[in-house]
């Protein structure tokens, strides 16, 4: 298991030597990692989680997909948990991936899928500070509600 030095104060500034340096002073074990979905994936980031925390299946992970190099979460065994809206391929076009064939029984990791729509509307209501995201998406009459019900006001 990794075990990071303690966070240093929000005031003082760092300059650190890569994503490696970042990833081991100010991620811990438990914590929560948000990889942000652009069209530059966070690659880096997401490769120097899987390198400090291999094996210790201690992390919890949201992003909006887990595909191409993101793969990397499952294979390393750095992740408890992902929160997301598809796990599988995307090239040449989306479909399965063989890695995730037993995660309806929690391997690689937990997973706890959302649209992307009530995905994306989760993370807005927390920049915004507020507890919870009303949405007019169809979420309730899915197979995604199910594990959601204390999160869920129908």
């Amino acid at each position: 298991m990794t075990t990071a030095p303690e966070r240093p104060a929000a005031t003082t500034p760092y300059l650190a030597s890569g994503p490696d340096d970042l990833v081991r002073r100010f991620v811990r074990e438990g914590d929560h990692v948000h990889a942000a979905a652009t069209m530059s994936r966070p690659n880096a980031l997401l490769n120097a989680v899987c390198r400090a925390f291999a094996g210790s299946h201690s992390l919890t992970v949201s992003t909006t997909a887990v595909h191409s190099s993101a793969h990397a979460l499952a294979l390393s065994g750095a992740v408890r948990k992902v929160i997301t809206g598809f796990v599988g391929d995307t090239f040449p076009s989306p479909r399965p991936n063989r890695l995730y064939r037993e995660l309806a029984e929690g391997r690689p990791f937990e997973i706890e899928m959302w649209s992307l729509l009530s995905y994306t509307q989760r993370l807005m209501a927390a920049a915004l500070g507020q507890p919870f995201a009303t949405t007019g998406s169809m979420l309730a009459e899915t197979d995604l509600r199910h594990g959601k019900e204390g999160s869920l006001h129908l």
